[in-house]
């Protein structure tokens, strides 16, 4: 089968993945440790079927009112007093948890799946609906950890009326990394945030400061 990703850019610390044109509908990509994941072998985990979207439910004749432009332009997610609505996916066994602890150096609290538990799988957590509006742009990111020798990848896929798979990261050095990328959001979304592990060992992958934030990722933005 054909690759969704088709061109690489490697220096000694990373490699970038870029999307071809037909494959991203208006993603940009710009992030340390992408790569494209095997997509066979005895290193590929399980891939569970996605839950669909949601459909809002009608109320009468009208839809409840709601301005066209979000009044809340920042989505931000810590996990220190919750989990902001993120939810793991229930006919997955394999699940992310709120975890309060120190790891790579940062105390805290954070969403994680240790491969020791999880052995060869996938876990994925759902993010809550983001608002979107017509001509839209927002800036998405999030920290991560991948870590140990059964630690694999992060996936992402967006879900709005359909599934996109955004990007995958893999890392494996025990340290807090960013990852941030523009979407096109003409139309509310929500992200499943997907962490492979594998049966290979001791690992951990972590996310922490989610956000969602309208307007491109700024320069200034980046790791």
């Amino acid at each position: 089968p054909t690759d969704e990703f088709t061109t690489t850019e490697e220096d000694e610390n990373c490699t970038i993945t870029y999307f071809t044109e037909e494959s991203t509908e208006g993603v940009q990509v710009e992030s340390r440790q992408l790569y494209t994941p095997s997509r066979a072998g005895p290193g590929t985990s399980p891939h569970p079927d996605y839950i669909g979207p949601y459909v809002p439910v009608q109320y009468g004749y009208h839809h409840p009112y709601r301005p066209e432009i979000p009044e809340v332009s920042v989505f931000m997610c810590t996990f220190e007093k919750h989990n902001c609505g993120f939810r793991n996916q229930q006919n997955i066994p394999h699940r992310f948890r709120l975890v309060s602890d120190y790891i790579a150096d940062r105390g805290g609290h954070y969403m994680a799946v240790h491969a020791q538990d999880a052995g060869h799988s996938v876990s994925r957590l759902i993010t809550p609906y983001l608002p979107g509006y017509k001509g839209a742009w927002a800036c998405v990111g999030f920290n991560f950890v991948i870590a140990g020798p059964g630690a694999d990848r992060i996936e992402v896929v967006a879900q709005s009326s359909h599934n996109q798979r955004l990007l995958s990261v893999s890392q494996n050095t025990y340290r807090w990394d960013d990852c941030k990328f523009d979407l096109f959001v003409p139309q509310d979304v929500r992200f499943f945030i997907e962490a492979y592990t594998t049966d290979r060992g001791r690992g951990v992958i972590a996310i922490d400061n989610f956000s969602f934030t309208f307007g491109k990722c700024g320069r200034s933005d980046w790791s």
